[in-house]
């Protein structure tokens, strides 16, 4: 099961990860910025961008695009850039992205359990995204077929989900409801399914809405 990159996969909430496109690099929340590149041009657009000046934001669109060409190394590379630089040349949001980044390029190798590593280390270092970065942890434990330590994670931060700036933070309150219907125990799943539906009720974005319609078509199939 390939759990990253929504653009391109099967988009159930507990089989992908990445929110947002390989060609789509989001500014932190409650900015009005967006850059949007097409998947094509995204190498050569990013490696001019690097040459000239190594933003965060271009490092981070270079590793996506070499994520989309299979080129992990090269992506790794790139992410392992933005890691290391000084706290006084980081841009938070970006580094979240590029902890993201670098996951996805552990995963799409099978190599989950430096995904999962990584990620850990990530929530200790930008505890402000803990309940966002736990809810893509516990994508890569499902996919390696731990429910049970997935569902500890998430249940873990669900006190925060919901004050976390990331709209994906709210995903750990969804992903609840999911594994609680998994595990036959319709009354915690239905619970944390409206959780989320009450916490995006005023979040716009075509993501939010696709996953809405499944936590309300999940919710419709709950035995009571």
């Amino acid at each position: 099961m390939s759990v990253w990159l929504p653009t391109y996969e099967p988009r159930s909430v507990m089989a992908r990860i990445g929110r947002y496109g390989v060609g789509t690099v989001m500014s932190p929340p409650n900015s009005p910025t967006t850059i949007t590149v097409p998947p094509l041009m995204m190498l050569s657009t990013a490696s001019f961008t690097v040459a000239l000046e190594p933003t965060t934001s271009a490092l981070v669109i270079r590793a996506r695009a070499r994520v989309a060409r299979k080129d992990f190394e090269g992506a790794l590379a790139d992410t392992r850039a933005v890691q290391a630089r000084p706290p006084e040349q980081l841009e938070v949001y970006g580094l979240y992205q590029s902890y993201e980044a670098a996951a996805i390029a552990y995963e799409r190798q099978g190599k989950l359990n430096e995904a999962a590593n990584l990620l850990a280390q990530a929530r200790e270092r930008l505890p402000i995204y803990r309940a966002a970065l736990t809810s893509r942890l516990a994508v890569i434990l499902y996919e390696g077929g731990d429910r049970q330590r997935a569902l500890s994670e998430l249940e873990a931060v669900r006190g925060i989900a919901r004050t976390e700036l990331l709209p994906e933070s709210n995903e750990v309150l969804l992903r609840i409801g999911m594994l609680q219907a998994e595990f036959n125990r319709p009354a915690e799943a239905r619970r944390a399914l409206q959780e989320y539906l009450a916490a995006t009720e005023t979040v716009a974005g075509e993501t939010i809405r696709a996953d809405r319609a499944e936590a309300t078509a999940l919710l419709a199939k709950l035995p009571r």
